[in-house]
């Protein structure tokens, strides 16, 4: 810092270091200068009362942390310049491993400060998430505890010839992982996630060392729950809570909606602190595959297209990739059963003599839908009078979704009248889950010289949910 005499500087540096205070020079022309620095956030707040920008550059024992401009006011993170690269964070955790995970940092702003700073690297804080658990759900890791970061820390060790005892590299390692892992720690789902149709009478046994006055599972997608679950149960004096994990729990869940959810055991003390740690993934399927249709009108071209288009975005049909929630992100896999599905259905053309038509189906699927029925029911088939065989006789259509995922084109034969001939229709997923609808076909005879009957070919095509 470019002070009148070394006591100042001493006296600043005392300040920045203990009690987290602001650090002021005022110029001989009038202009000033200031750092301030938050030890909690790992944050540096440079202000000065000019607009010209100052080159600046933070280091660490020599090492060399970042360096840019800055001008007026700028708040630069630690944490976010400690992670740029791959080595820097590993040369940052092997210094606090062994100065008790203490970085001083020397702050260099061109012609204005230069002044040290003492910054305390946070400790691997992460909760014991070894919970063995009994009940449905694809249970999760935490991306640290995988081997490989051991590995990776280890090869750079030996071939920086940084030798470290056991307790040494295990204070190293955590701060390594405490600094990649930032504000949140990373889980990730293994094996397969189930799909249910409710939570309903299902029950969790736990075994955890988490200690607390009661505890409950949630299952949720987002934070807002589990914290509104938190308020009601302190509200309502801790009522269906368990005082131990000696018997199952109950699990607490947003009812009639579907979604890809997280498990979490969560322990709430007497004095309202609590603690959650995720377990487990799974998925609540209720919803049945949204129907469209296509009308043969001046508009069927871009509804079509619109469908086309949304039958390649994959990832419209399994939803977030990522549920985050306070301190943890879930990763969810990319092969993950899908619960969301869409289905498109299309009569393009007919034609026939009024007996038996050859009726020209079109058929789209996407996401979990499984398959498409067409039901020749009724009027639909037709037999001669006082004739025991039909001609159509009655059959379910069942198309599998698997040849509908590009348009799927056949032919089917079906008895129409005049008007308005109402064909059903059944779309399914893999879950159960059922929409029903129809498409309306509306036809008229015309007579002519020949022995038969024409059937206009005007149609208005229409799928509703019921």
């Amino acid at each position: 810092m470019i002070m009148k005499n070394k006591c100042q500087s001493i006296v600043c540096y005392i300040l920045m270091a203990i009690f987290c205070i602001s650090c002021k020079v005022i110029k001989e022309d009038g202009h000033y200068a200031s750092i301030s620095f938050s030890k909690e956030e790992g944050k540096i707040v440079f202000t000065c009362d000019t607009i010209s920008k100052h080159f600046f550059k933070i280091s660490a024992d020599g090492y060399i942390i970042h360096a840019g401009y800055a001008n007026n006011m700028e708040e630069l993170s630690i944490y976010n310049f400690i992670n740029i690269g791959q080595e820097q964070p590993k040369e940052i955790a092997l210094l606090g491993a062994r100065n008790d995970g203490v970085i001083p940092l020397r702050v260099e702003v061109e012609n204005l400060i230069d002044t040290l700073l003492s910054f305390k690297l946070k400790a691997n804080t992460f909760k014991d998430t070894n919970i063995k658990f009994t009940g449905p759900g694809a249970s999760i890791s935490e991306s640290f505890s995988d081997e490989k970061w051991d590995d990776e820390l280890k090869r750079w060790l030996y071939k920086r010839k940084e030798h470290l005892d056991d307790s040494t590299y295990v204070t190293f390692r955590n701060y390594y992982l405490s600094l990649r892992a930032s504000n949140n720690e990373e889980f990730y789902t293994k094996g397969k996630i189930p799909v249910l149709h409710s939570l309903e009478n299902v029950k969790y046994k736990i075994q955890s060392s988490l200690e607390a006055d009661y505890y409950y599972v949630i299952a949720s997608d987002n934070q807002d729950y589990i914290d509104k679950c938190i308020e009601d149960f302190v509200v309502n004096n801790f009522k269906e809570a368990s005082t131990s994990l000696d018997k199952p729990l109950k699990c607490f869940y947003k009812q009639n909606v579907s979604g890809y959810r997280c498990l979490f055991l969560v322990g709430v003390n007497k004095d309202w602190s609590f603690t959650q740690i995720p377990f487990a993934t799974l998925a609540i399927d209720n919803i049945a595959p949204r129907s469209f249709y296509v009308g043969l009108n001046e508009n069927s071209s871009i509804n079509r297209d619109k469908i086309m288009w949304e039958t390649s975005t994959t990832g419209n049909y399994n939803g977030k990739d990522i549920l985050f929630f306070k301190n943890a992100n879930i990763h969810l896999p990319s092969d993950r059963p899908l619960i969301y599905g869409k289905a498109w259905a299309q009569v393009s053309t007919f034609s026939g003599n009024g007996l038996s038509c050859n009726v020209t189906f079109k058929f789209l699927a996407v996401g979990d839908t499984k398959s498409i029925t067409i039901h020749r029911r009724g009027d639909l088939c037709y037999r001669m009078p006082y004739d025991s065989e039909y001609s159509t006789p009655p059959i379910d259509k069942v198309i599998s979704a698997d040849e509908c995922r590009t348009m799927y084109t056949f032919v089917f034969k079906l008895h129409l009248e005049d008007g308005d001939n109402s064909i059903p229709i059944t779309v399914e997923d893999y879950n159960g889950n059922i929409t029903k609808g129809n498409i309306i076909v509306n036809c008229q005879s015309s007579s002519t010289d020949q022995p038969r009957i024409n059937i206009e070919n005007n149609i208005e095509n229409n799928i509703d949910n019921f």
